[in-house]
């Protein structure tokens, strides 16, 4: 349920010497948070990108969103992080 369990995602991360980490996918509120929590752990900047996320509920999707997601990192729209790109 977390990208960097038994993976080499953290060595990949610090060798590329990439801090900011962007995260969408199925199942916000289990392998997508999960995920960041590990990256924010290890210090990483978290960006949920939620309308690329889905959880199995709008309630779900909405905790992820509003109460866990803004204690580790920024809440936007894939658009929103485009234009932070630029």
């Amino acid at each position: 349920m977390d990208a960097f369990h038994s993976t080499n995602l953290d060595f990949r991360l610090r060798v590329n010497c990439i801090k900011n980490v962007a995260f969408s996918g199925l199942l916000a509120n289990v392998c997508v948070e999960g995920t960041a929590r590990s990256a924010y752990d290890k210090g990483c900047k978290v960006f949920l990108l939620k309308d690329c996320c889905a959880a199995i509920s709008s309630e779900e999707q909405k905790y992820v969103e509003e109460k866990f997601c803004p204690y580790i990192g920024k809440v936007l729209t894939h658009e929103e992080f485009l234009k932070r790109l630029e």
